[in-house]
Formats: structure tokens, C-alpha cells, sequence
């Protein structure tokens, strides 16, 4: 019963992913689905807060000094100052700039999870919900 209750939730991803609409599997067996952002559980505190510490401050911080905003490749262009991620009102208001980032593939050392990435993204396009 496990195994077939798995396998539905995998097709029914797959099925709205065909359509563009995010489906996830998240901590518990309910997918949760972009079209249908008033149910969505997550918030800043629990992926915003998290994504951003873990993957972007480390470069868009205001406590960072220009030369220490990342960049240390040759061809790696620093985080330019200003576009910081400090707290949910920096997050906010880079929005649509943190979606088309994800979207290109920051961070540019990579390593972040696909899933980690879909659930930041279906919490930016529902209006990144505090």
C-alpha cells in the first residue's frame, strides 16, 4: 500500500510539473501546488530566512564590505552592495531579482538542492507570505 501510495504522489508531481505548476512532496505526504498558494504552509521563518542564510548571505549581506562580497573566481563578478538579503523586507523587496537568479543558477558555486530551490521559487511567485 506504501509503495503505491508513493508512487501516485510521484506521478501526480510529475503530471503538474508537465503543466508548470510546482508540486512538492514536503516533511509530510501533502503536495502542495503553486495554483493554490492559500494553502501553502511555508513562510519566511521556515524557507525564506533558511534559503537565504544558507545559500545567499554569505555574498548579499550589508555587514559585508565591498571585496568580501564573493567573486574570489576570475570570472565571478562580486555581489554588487546594496543587494543585500539580510532580513524578509531585503528579501521582498529583490523579489524579482532573487527569481531570476535562481532561475540562471545561483549561486554560482552551485550546490543547492533542487527541491531546496523549487520551494524558495513557489514561495517567491506566491508573494513570499510572512
Amino acid at each position: 500500500m506504501a509503495l503505491l501510495t508513493s508512487l501516485l504522489i510521484v506521478l501526480m508531481a510529475c503530471d503538474n510539473q508537465e503543466k508548470n505548476a510546482l508540486s512538492l512532496k514536503i516533511d509530510n505526504p501533502v503536495l502542495i501546488n503553486s495554483d493554490d498558494c492559500d494553502s501553502m504552509i511555508w513562510d519566511y521563518q521556515n524557507v525564506g530566512r533558511p534559503y537565504m542564510m544558507t545559500w545567499c548571505t554569505s555574498c548579499h549581506s550589508s555587514y559585508l564590505l565591498e571585496g568580501s562580497r564573493g567573486g574570489s573566481g576570475s570570472s565571478m563578478i562580486e555581489a554588487p552592495l546594496g543587494v543585500d538579503f539580510n532580513n524578509y523586507a531585503d528579501v521582498l523587496s529583490h523579489k524579482d531579482r532573487i527569481i531570476a537568479r535562481i532561475d540562471a543558477g545561483m549561486p554560482p558555486s552551485g550546490g543547492v538542492p533542487e527541491e531546496e530551490n523549487l520551494h524558495m521559487l513557489q514561495w517567491l511567485n506566491c508573494g513570499a507570505p510572512e
